[in-house]
């Protein structure tokens, strides 16, 4: 089976739906979860982290971006979690992620928070904003390389935790059309699929132009793609990611090529030449 599909044009003002209830549970869970990493790891840094945490959201959190008026949002946390016992906290994280998604300007447009209707950039920011200066407060509190391995932990972790349930893919081709269907209206990108390899080479990245002007670009990196080395083994374990280039470290493409070990002899990430073939191959 062989899959081509190149979206030529990607929609600048694509919309997301969503339930605010959900989604605030869902972000500070994630939250927490990297909050329990510190406290496992450098319990005696983490009143210190809180507290720095608080005064680095403050600064970014836009009074003129909150809502207007009380969103009254029910949060589930276990007993044992941070947020649950850091009020101050937990307020914080919660208007950062309001501040983030740019909240009061869509507030008009709705009747309903759940179900509401973002500008995807600005739903993508407030995801990842949240995760993105809680990973660099904390290379400010403890040195870079062991913060950087919290934060490379965290993301393997969630493809390990009841956060991420995948559908088992059986072949290489079904995997690949489930990653069209996921990515056609936010990634530019060329899908080629023969042979035990699934090229997937992306030029434009929404998820990326959301993000483009922070500066931590490895941060940004092992937060975002470092991920994508293990989403693929837990639907199929005999599935392998070669990859040298992500436009989230300013690359000018991301080069996946996935990998069936039960396909192929070697398992080698394909030359300049090959992608040249590829797509050759493509546009004839």
């Amino acid at each position: 089976m062989t899959l081509k599909v190149r979206n030529h044009r990607l929609d600048e003002k694509l919309k997301q739906k969503l339930n605010i209830y959900e989604k605030l549970n869902s972000l500070l869970k994630h939250a927490d979860r990297f909050l329990q990493l510190i406290k496992r790891d450098y319990p005696n840094i983490l009143n210190n982290y809180l507290r720095k945490l608080e005064l680095n959201f403050k600064d970014l959190i836009n009074p003129n971006l909150l809502p207007t008026s009380a969103i009254t949002v029910s949060l589930k946390f276990e007993e044992n979690s941070i947020l649950k016992h850091e009020k101050e906290s937990l307020i914080t994280l919660k208007n950062a992620i309001y501040t983030f998604m740019k909240f009061r300007n869509y507030e008009r447009s709705f009747s309903d928070v759940n179900d509401i209707t973002l500008n995807f950039k600005d739903f993508y920011r407030g995801i990842f904003l949240l995760e993105y200066y809680m990973a660099q407060t904390l290379c400010e509190t403890i040195p870079r390389n062991e913060a950087l391995n919290v934060v490379k932990e965290y993301t393997r972790g969630h493809y390990s935790s009841s956060f991420f349930s995948p559908k088992t893919e059986k072949s290489l081709e079904e995997f690949a059309q489930k990653d069209i269907d996921e990515s056609y209206k936010t990634h530019q990108a060329l899908f080629y699929c023969e042979s035990g390899k699934f090229f997937f080479k992306v030029e434009r990245c929404l998820y990326a132009e959301a993000i483009t002007d922070l500066a931590d670009k490895e941060l940004i990196y092992y937060l975002e793609c470092y991920g994508d080395y293990f989403n693929h083994t837990q639907r199929n374990e005999n599935f392998v990611l070669t990859r040298t280039q992500t436009l989230m470290k300013g690359d000018s493409c991301c080069d996946f090529c996935y990998h069936d070990k039960r396909y192929i002899e070697e398992i080698y990430h394909p030359s300049k030449s090959e992608w040249k073939n590829m797509e050759l191959k493509f546009k004839l």
